[in-house]
């Protein structure tokens, strides 16, 4: 699997990602259920009682509308909105984060299956080692304990190809994890990578893209919005409101009487009405009041936490920075250490078919090449992972 692949892979079934996209719906549907209130009622009235042997029945049609209401629909569906947007830019962050994991898993990866190379490499020189003691060991050009030495470091290497197996596992069942697969499922990456970071940045830079780039930004932003518009919303309660009513319909009073004073029995007779409504709830202005204070002390605690992420960020995009700078230097330093350890190896282990070394001269400067080896591997792909790393701090995944 390539590495775009199993992104593209996690950004469509991870369940964090999936959760967060149905939260983007469910607030549009709340802001449409909000809109609606700006459509007017219609609806059909009756009314039938009985008294004294009579039936008294009446129908119509009401129609009402709210005319003024002082902004509390309105604030209200633009407070959705804003929550929508936040909701969006929340899933967005989301995205960037599990982009950054899967990147890491994967070259934790292909990490490990360099590093267990290396210990098999180990294993296979060990065993040549082996083979070549013994018949030392028979032309008396060696002693025997030289072959102990080769037997004990080789039951080691297996031991840690062993382990390194299963770091290899592990490492598969994080990526899987992420990609929401089963864990009873395989999986093989292709070691093709990609730079994530083609040019080179001062910290200066790098700390401006942060800033400028980071979603959070623009989520606390929405999250003020929204929180500006609740605040509006409470404080309609302080304007009256005013609804046109309006009603047409029929109804039968066969108790009735004309203007005359005769009475007329099961007569029924069409009626309407139009109005305005005028309400002003005096007692409900301290309830928004409070609501309004406990909005306000929301929107003091979004500040807050943006003032706590600009520092933190600062401080995340510093390391992450000066992590990538350091990789950089330590792939160099130790490529040069696994070149300088192979040439000593081979020397070493030149005296040592002739009888000129011990075995335990040729399985340190064995041990060293094989660990400076796995140094530069860990190097090598701690490159890759220091940009993983400062491309997620800095902004850059879009």
């Amino acid at each position: 699997m390539r590495l775009f692949l199993a992104i593209q892979v996690a950004l469509d079934a991870h369940p964090t990602i999936l959760i967060s996209k149905e939260r983007v719906f469910e607030i549009k549907y709340n802001a449409d259920e909000v809109w609606l209130d700006f459509l007017p009622f219609f609806g059909l009235e009756t009314k039938h009682s009985h008294f004294e042997n009579e039936n008294l029945f009446d129908a119509g049609i009401r129609l009402r509308y709210p005319l003024f209401e002082g902004g509390r629909v309105y604030y209200g569906y633009q407070e959705q909105i804003e929550k929508g947007h936040a909701a969006n830019l929340e899933v967005r962050i989301l995205e960037q984060d599990l982009i950054k994991n899967v990147k890491v898993a994967y070259i934790n990866i292909l990490l490990y299956e360099w590093l267990l190379k290396a210990h098999q490499t180990l294993k296979n020189q060990l065993s040549s080692l082996h083979e070549l003691t013994v018949n030392l060991i028979k032309n008396g050009l060696v002693s025997r304990p030289n072959l102990l030495r080769v037997k004990t470091q080789l039951l080691k290497a297996e031991t840690s190809i062993t382990d390194y197996e299963k770091y290899v596992e592990i490492a598969k069942s994080v990526l899987l994890n992420l990609l929401n697969r089963e864990q009873t499922q395989s999986i093989e990456v292709e070691n093709r990578l990609e730079h994530f970071i083609s040019k080179d940045f001062s910290l200066a830079a790098v700390l401006d893209l942060a800033f400028e780039g980071r979603s959070e930004f623009d989520l606390y932003d929405r999250e003020l919005a929204a929180l500006d518009h609740a605040v509006d919303k409470a404080n309609s309660v302080y304007w009256p409101r005013i609804t046109a009513d309006a009603i047409y319909g029929g109804a039968n009073y066969p108790m009735g009487y004309s203007g005359s004073g005769n009475r007329r029995m099961g007569n029924f007779e069409q009626f309407w009405g139009v109005g305005l409504s005028i309400e002003l709830d005096f007692f409900s202005w301290a309830k928004a009041h409070k609501q309004s204070s406990q909005l306000e002390s929301q929107k003091k605690q979004v500040e807050l936490k943006e003032r706590e992420f600009i520092n933190d960020l600062a401080l995340e995009v510093k390391k992450s920075y000066l992590t990538w700078k350091a990789a950089q230097v330590n792939l160099k330093i130790s490529k040069e250490l696994s070149s300088t350890a192979k040439q000593t190896y081979d020397e070493i282990l030149a005296d040592y078919k002739t009888g000129k070394e011990l075995s335990e001269a040729v399985l340190e400067t064995l041990e060293a090449v094989i660990e400076s080896r796995k140094d530069y591997l860990k190097a090598f792909y701690d490159v890759y992972i220091a940009e993983a790393v400062l491309e997620r701090e800095a902004g850059m995944i879009h």
